[in-house]
């Protein structure tokens, strides 16, 4: 016992920093599994809503179909961003839990766990060092972005799944993983259909330069392709996704819910302040509300720092490095295409 606990403590040290984080962020009391109050306002009202109704609905199919909450884009559990694979995993056991049941806290303290493990991980490649690694995963678990996101859309809350891929990206080699990657993107369609966009792009654009720079054969990146879209098309028609069409779930709110160039240095959204030093920028209601991607102050000067280290002579080495690297570049180019889409009803948008 005392070897497994030795062996995994820095595993247990996220654990306790996640619990400190859910208490932190929603309350003690908010995070036991009938409390319900706290979901009573906002999106959060609408995402317990709607696993309410499916919650004290009959199993229909597709398994996601949820018909007595609305007949428009709420017609499915996964409309109502209600965290589909947790829906599906609590509603199979109804008989043992209490009508007013919540797993929203859970989804919270998960998110805050994975936070920090994908990010310790990807630190640790670059690093080597496990304290210097432990110490920047905090600045994952505190960002901005990612706090915020989870009063108002919790299922995007999920950005250690983007961490995961960006993990399996940079450590492993794509062909050799290719069902860590099936796995990580029926995961994410079971979670929120953004976050399955952005994995999908992220495996192909890698699948795809590795086609291109290895010489591999077409038929095997044909292949590779079906394992991994053939599964997921099955997840998102058992989920729901299919019930209503494309074209209805877009278009609410197209170039007003956006995100603005600014959006990185604008510290303040819906009445909060997140910067005790930089003034409010004024941006539209709807670019602060859901554009908002305040890095924080520290995280902004790390960023120049870390520039003018690059540019420095005695650092040219390791620029060079940087440069040589495919992986690195290919991971530059995902960048560039996830920035360019900024509205919140296209599939890159979080």
């Amino acid at each position: 016992m005392k070897k497994f606990i030795v062996k995994n403590t820095i595993n247990f040290i996220f654990l306790i920093s996640a619990f400190i984080c859910l208490f932190a962020v929603i309350g003690i009391e908010n995070s036991q599994f009938q409390s319900t109050r706290w979901l009573h306002h906002g999106d959060a009202a609408l995402h317990q809503t709607g696993w309410y109704f499916f919650l004290n609905d009959v199993w229909r199919f597709p398994l996601g179909d949820n018909p007595n909450y609305g007949d428009e884009i709420g017609h499915t559990i996964v409309y109502s961003d209600a965290i589909p694979i947790f829906a599906f995993l609590f509603k199979s056991i109804k008989s043992f839990i209490p009508n007013n049941f919540q797993y929203f806290s859970l989804w919270y303290l998960i998110c805050f766990f994975f936070q920090l493990f994908f990010s310790f991980k990807i630190l640790k490649k670059f690093t080597g060092s496990v304290s210097h690694s432990l110490i920047g995963s905090i600045f994952f678990l505190i960002a901005p972005i990612f706090i915020y996101r989870l009063q108002w859309h919790a299922a995007l809350a999920g950005h250690w799944i983007l961490l995961f891929a960006l993990y399996l990206g940079l450590t492993k080699n794509i062909i050799k993983s290719k069902f860590s990657w099936l796995f990580l993107i029926v995961l994410a369609s079971l979670v929120n259909v953004y976050l399955t966009a952005m994995t999908l792009i992220v495996y192909s654009v890698l699948r795809i330069f590795s086609f291109s720079f290895d010489k591999q054969s077409f038929i095997e990146l044909i292949k590779d392709f079906l394992i991994i879209l053939l599964p997921l098309i099955f997840s998102l028609y058992i989920s729901g996704y299919l019930e209503t069409r494309a074209a209805d779930t877009l278009g609410l709110g197209f170039g007003v819910h956006k995100m603005n160039l600014l959006s990185i240095f604008d510290a303040h959204a819906n009445g909060i302040s997140w910067s005790w030093f930089l003034p409010d920028i004024k941006i539209s209601n709807g670019e602060e509300i859901e554009g908002f991607n305040y890095l924080g102050l520290g995280q902004i000067l790390m960023h120049l720092f870390a520039i003018i280290l690059l540019l420095n002579k005695n650092y040219q080495e390791k620029l060079l490095s940087i440069k040589k690297s495919k992986i690195i570049k290919i991971f530059f180019l995902i960048s560039i295409i996830f920035i360019l889409p900024t509205d919140e009803n296209n599939p890159f948008f979080i």
